[in-house]
């Protein structure tokens, strides 16, 4: 009898040994960009030559991350020094905890929130834990006032900046607005780290613990050099129960934390101390020349580039952040991943008529060389095959813009939910958001309608095979249950 034995598929470790194999460039997350020389050369060799014999557990002397009283405690010091805060937590489940244990903390079950309609999964997520009323606002200054006077009733304010896209708030103003009023202010920094080194060293105001947030998590792995997964929760004013917020951690992290994850924080803040000057300035330079080099490529449009080059630093931009568009050439933003790719250089994003590049903290000159050389290539080698079509339409710079965004009517958030496919949903109520990774914040939102243009921006999505949280694989959506008696149809009870 002859056993016919089922052909391996490809697993997570065959795809990343291989990826790795190819030299990659990244321009995506993390910051530390996936090389050995940067911590070699940065004086950190050890760390990355040992890091299978670092995944120990909580033996003698290594100390203990929910009860911290000795070197991990030492490390949460060094960051409290190191970003000029009252208290630093450090963080193993990524910023989503961090986010999950302020919300908490601050929002008593059945209260209310201000947020920004575009924040993070990890918002809805407390939302739906706290049994939490949000109010969304669209991240403004003045959005945030006016949700401020209609729901008085809401003690915390949570914002994202900079966003996905590089948009950075006036957090000042709407700290001035929140305090006012005696509320609390949470600042999703996740994409943002860095912001913090990039004031010091030329004098600019653009991090959140400098323009009066109460809180502050910062996802540190995205921009910087610790790994994936690790964050820090700045504490910033006496108005927080930093109390509440470790207890809340103590509850939503592992209680085997990483050790080699907490290794990694420790080391990034060590190099940002003893580097991290020289590593922002160069950094900044190289995407200034990057900026100047790529302007001299016809037909390719920076919409950053009149923000970064067309006057002075102090800006409402993330500089690490870089979108690029070759629609002038016939390309979209898949087309153009496409292409780059061949050169060995990966992306954080394809979109519409764009690419977005995350830059970090480990990319080099060399990387911007080559990033300046494909794009070079790329555009050659679409004249001499398109050499009689004129260049398209730019994309005009939009400042807040965003892709994926939709305006849509807002109910309350339904208790109870059943599935509908998405073909037949126009008209009913989320019962929970719909978010394509990436960028990981949602198109739709709880409580919001379904409306033509939600469905058909979605099903656009799908056909594009994007990844989307909210979706089954029967392409159903969780929608507010109708209950029916007597013949006649009603929504069941709402929260609030």
């Amino acid at each position: 009898m002859s056993i016919i034995k089922e052909e391996k598929k490809e697993t997570v470790s065959d795809f990343t040994i291989e990826h790795a194999k190819k030299r990659p460039i990244s321009f995506h997350m993390p910051g530390h960009k996936g090389r050995f020389r940067t911590f070699d050369n940065l004086g950190y060799r050890d760390f990355a030559l040992s890091l299978i014999n670092q995944d120990i557990t909580e033996i003698r002397g290594a100390d203990v991350l929910s009860k911290p009283s000795e070197v991990i405690l030492n490390v949460m010091k060094n960051y409290k020094e190191l970003y000029g805060v009252k208290d630093t937590e450090l963080l193993i489940n990524g910023s989503s905890v961090g986010i999950i244990a302020s919300i908490l903390a601050h929002v008593p079950r059945g209260g209310s929130i201000i947020i920004d309609r575009l924040s993070h999964k990890s918002v809805y997520s407390a939302i739906r834990l706290g049994g939490i009323k949000p109010v969304y606002t669209d991240g403004s200054v003045d959005s945030i006032r006016d949700a401020l006077i209609k729901a008085p009733e809401a003690s915390t304010v949570l914002i994202t900046t900079p966003d996905y896209m590089g948009n950075i708030s006036n957090i000042r103003r709407i700290a001035n607005a929140v305090h006012t009023l005696d509320k609390i202010l949470i600042v999703d920094q996740a994409h943002g780290a860095h912001l913090k080194f990039f004031d010091e060293a030329f004098g600019t105001r653009m991090s959140a613990e400098n323009q009066g947030a109460d809180i502050v998590i910062e996802s540190t792995h995205k921009t910087l050099f610790s790994f994936t997964g690790t964050g820090i929760l700045n504490i910033c004013s006496d108005k927080v129960k930093t109390d509440e917020i470790r207890e809340n951690l103590a509850m939503l992290e592992t209680t085997s934390p990483s050790y080699i994850l907490m290794d990694s924080l420790d080391i990034n803040e060590k190099i940002m101390r003893e580097h991290g000057e020289k590593i922002v300035k160069d950094w900044r330079n190289n995407i200034i020349n990057f900026y100047k080099k790529a302007s001299n490529i016809e037909g390719l449009n920076l919409p950053y580039k009149e923000m970064i080059l067309g006057k002075n630093y102090q800006s409402d931009i993330d500089i690490t952040k870089i979108r690029i568009d070759m629609s002038g050439y016939g390309l979209s933003g898949v087309e153009l991943e496409t292409r780059l790719i061949q050169h060995r250089i990966f992306v954080e994003m394809a979109y519409e008529n764009e690419v977005l590049l995350y830059t970090g903290a480990g990319n080099t000159k060399e990387d911007f060389d080559e990033l300046i050389k494909a794009l070079k290539y790329i555009a050659d080698s679409e004249i001499r095959v398109n050499k009689n079509d004129r260049f398209g339409d730019k994309m005009i710079y939009k400042k807040n813009y965003n892709p994926y965004i939709i305006q849509l009517e807002l109910e309350d958030i339904p208790s109870e939910y059943e599935y509908i496919s998405i073909r037949y949903a126009e008209g009913r109520i989320l019962y929970e958001p719909i978010i394509p990774f990436p960028p990981g914040r949602p198109i739709a939102c709880p409580g919001e309608v379904v409306s033509r243009e939600l469905i058909n921006e979605i099903m656009k999505l799908m056909m594009a095979e994007k990844k989307i949280l909210g979706i089954n694989d029967d392409a159903e959506i969780k929608v507010g249950k109708l209950h029916h008696c007597e013949d006649k149809v009603k929504i069941c009870d709402f929260l609030g």
